[in-house]
């Protein structure tokens, strides 16, 4: 069946978030040096002498002469990508009037808007682009409503409920209520989605393998892709492999939902393994990637998921210590920032730890929360009193900036490829950046997916040890935080508990969609585990 979507411009197709503060500070109308909402700059300029009209006029300069400002929203690319390569029609239906409200300078709305949109690459005359006469800038609501109907538009897509409820909304288009950052879809209205990505499976269904090999050829034609096929089994991100016209093999992954998890994994990968791979460490060739679509690829490496044995920690110890070095000696690698979650004192970890508490606790999950309360408070209150009892006064204090090393974060043997000529690579960079040694170390440790066992754990703690020998607190930071690391692990397993997180987990693998229950009870399961570990330790010292 073929589609007519219609869609809104403003804060549905344009995101606006930060274009307020921009203009809110650069009129004047907020001091603050902090980035804040939408919301809470109306309410500060409302409250202000002639708060009214100057929010009306800042809203007039925010969509003509801030327009070009505007981000936008993630995952409206790939939707669009889709839409067009499966021959569905498309038009942006907005309602514009000509100038802003109070604009001495009469600029043009609609004009700025179109610049915009071409600008972006959605309106052109490329193939896959959208062309000028299917957009289309209403002066009324009512005139933008009645051009929906005479679109016969299938589907709708606006962020404004009153809009979709107006009674001369035509009754066969199906409505769509955009709600960014909405984590679970229909918990407002029945009608409403969280993410473009939730608006693309709800209208168009799942990507089949020959939709990404027409959006491969359109994105990166230099590949030459005549195949591809989904690979199942990765945590948050989508994994295809790309087979080319020249025997040649690439990976492209396509990275979690921007609008429910914002950091930028697909940047900060790329950079990593560029910057990895001119150094000469193992890991796979940063190829190519586009921001628009949050997609990235890099060779494809053959081989199977690493095995947890000392053969693999003393490469992942080979690893580390090349890594430590370039931390001291590269030029390149300062532009990193801070790895993601990075924790740089005793502090920090509690508040994340507390963080993950305070989420998973006001969840609807009788048996998490049980756990959480009876059996898992008390350990941590445990041991945060015994790691500030070894450590004292430097559980508070932020570590210096000439002990961190560039950190991989989520490394192991589940992130690890052995390839056939026995050469270990190892992927997986999102959360790449600075920061302490002993999360590395700690997160090693505790990962479920590495199981090491005791024999393993005491090889790896000896070999951990000696690499920062140089780091006269090291051993100490080590003992005192490994506790609180493993609960901090604790809590990610029951990550399936959360609906942002469960959304990550279906767009890597829709086939979880029907078996969340089971996969809950094993996180569960694994997270009891750890925390009995954790008990049998403190109680031995």
């Amino acid at each position: 069946m073929k589609f007519r979507i219609g869609i809104d411009f403003d804060n549905t197709i344009a995101c606006y978030e930060h274009v307020f503060m921009h203009g809110a500070w650069a009129q004047g109308l907020v001091l603050d040096d902090v980035i804040l909402s939408k919301p809470a700059i109306k309410e500060k300029i409302l409250a202000q002498v002639d708060g009214d009209s100057n929010w009306q006029k800042l809203q007039g300069q925010i969509y003509g002469k801030y327009m070009h400002k505007a981000s936008v929203f993630p995952g409206f690319a790939e939707f669009l990508m889709l839409a067009k390569s499966r021959g569905h029609d498309i038009f942006i239906v907005s309602h514009k009037t000509e100038f802003g409200h109070f604009d001495e300078e009469k600029i043009s709305l609609p004009a700025e808007a179109l610049k915009w949109l071409i600008k972006n690459k959605f309106v052109g005359e490329k193939s896959g682009m959208l062309q000028k006469d299917v957009v289309f800038f209403e002066p009324t609501r009512e005139k933008k409503i009645e051009r929906i109907t005479s679109l016969s538009c299938t589907h709708f897509v606006d962020d404004l409920p009153e809009v979709l409820d107006e009674p001369a909304f035509p009754g066969r288009t199906e409505k769509i209520l955009f709600i960014p950052g909405l984590a679970v879809d229909k918990s407002i209205l029945s009608y409403s989605s969280g993410s473009w990505r939730a608006i693309t499976r709800r209208i168009l269904g799942d990507w089949t393998e020959n939709d990404i090999r027409s959006s491969i050829q359109y994105i990166f034609p230099d590949l030459n892709v005549e195949k591809v096929e989904l690979k199942k089994g990765r945590g948050n991100s989508r994994i295809y492999k790309l087979y080319t016209s020249h025997s040649n093999a690439y990976a492209l992954k396509v990275y979690p939902d921007l609008q429910l998890d914002s950091r930028h994994r697909l940047e900060i990968e790329f950079s990593a393994s560029r910057i990895l791979g001119e150094a000469g460490f193992p890991v796979a060739k940063a190829i190519s990637k586009n921001t628009d679509m949050n997609w990235a690829v890099f060779s494809w490496i053959d081989g199977e998921i690493e095995t947890t044995n000392e053969e693999f920690i003393n490469k992942s110890v080979e690893f580390i210590q090349q890594l430590m070095i370039l931390s001291k000696t590269s030029e390149k690698v300062k532009t990193f920032s801070n790895a993601s979650e990075a924790c740089l004192s005793g502090l920090e970890i509690t508040r994340q730890i507390q963080n993950r508490f305070d989420r998973l606790k006001v969840g609807p999950y009788t048996q998490v929360n049980f756990f959480l309360q009876e059996e898992f408070l008390p350990i941590f209150e445990q041991s945060v009193e015994i790691a500030k009892t070894l450590i004292k006064d430097d559980f508070y204090k932020i570590m210096d900036s000439d002990l961190l090393m560039l950190s991989p974060s989520d490394f192991g043997a589940h992130n690890s490829i052995l390839h056939p000529n026995g050469q270990t690579y190892f992927i997986d960079f999102e959360y790449f950046g600075w920061d302490d040694p002993v999360k590395l170390a700690c997160d090693f440790y505790w990962h479920p997916a590495m199981n090491l066992g005791d024999e393993l754990q005491t090889i790896w703690k000896k070999k951990i040890k000696a690499i920062f020998a140089n780091d006269k607190g090291f051993e100490a930071r080590f003992r005192a935080y490994l506790p609180l690391f493993g609960l901090r692990w604790c809590l990610i397993l029951l990550n399936e508990f959360l609906p942002d997180k469960i959304a990550q987990r279906i767009h890597a693998n829709y086939e979880k969609e029907h078996k969340i229950a089971d996969v809950q009870q094993i996180q569960l399961d694994k997270s009891k585990h750890i925390l009995d570990i954790i008990k049998t330790t403190l109680n031995h010292g």
